[in-house]
């Protein structure tokens, strides 16, 4: 009894993840661009001030290509991402539109507005899945733009705006006139530590 109970949970679990991503797939998208091609309804490619819209989801870039079978989004040339209220900018995408996972090549950010604002720049950005993100060589502040009263430099900073978490390694936290240095931090991230500013 316990057997078919499993494999009616998984046929379950595999029905509900079908469904989502049949879901996210329903989105429509739209693509803007000066030159736009495709292979059917599968793939497009654009060039010159190209834009990819899909639900909260908006691109920008000098070249973006997208696969609307796989959810695959690449992007280059002064490219721009915005998911929800977070921004992202930098050289070089690629992005995941099923499960919100890519990479983001030496972006500037903005995050999380509506709640504690963050900004900051990176070497690499790795999505993790909805508000999730892994800067590498980060810097981060909560300051507002003009106003580095304090930052935190990190080789790796795990931001979770699901658990209102960040973790950081290897980090310094640079406050003015004196700053630390950190094998390790936790911080929230709602109302998070926005020292002296």
């Amino acid at each position: 009894m316990s057997f078919r109970l499993a494999t009616l949970a998984i046929a379950l679990a595999s029905a509900v993840t079908a469904a989502t991503n049949a879901l996210a797939q329903s989105d429509p998208t739209t693509v803007d661009a000066q030159k736009i091609e495709g292979v059917s309804d599968l793939e497009v490619s654009a060039r010159g001030a190209a834009e990819i819209r899909r639900g909260e989801l908006s691109v920008f870039g000098e070249f973006l290509r997208y696969n609307r079978e796989f959810g695959e989004l690449e992007g280059e040339g002064g490219v721009r991402l915005q998911s929800g209220v977070d921004r992202f900018f930098g050289p070089r995408l690629q992005y995941n539109t099923l499960d919100d996972t890519g990479v983001f090549e030496s972006p500037g950010f903005l995050l999380q507005s509506e709640r504690q604002p963050a900004r900051g720049s990176a070497e690499r950005v790795e999505f993790l899945g909805k508000s999730k993100y892994r800067l590498i060589s980060a810097r981060f502040t909560t300051c507002k733009p003009g106003q580095d009263d304090w930052f935190l430099e990190a080789s790796q900073l795990d931001l979770d705006y699901e658990t209102d978490e960040g973790k950081a390694t290897a980090a310094a936290a640079l406050l003015r006139p004196h700053g630390a240095r950190l094998p390790y931090a936790g911080f929230p991230l709602e109302n998070g530590a926005a020292a002296g500013c």
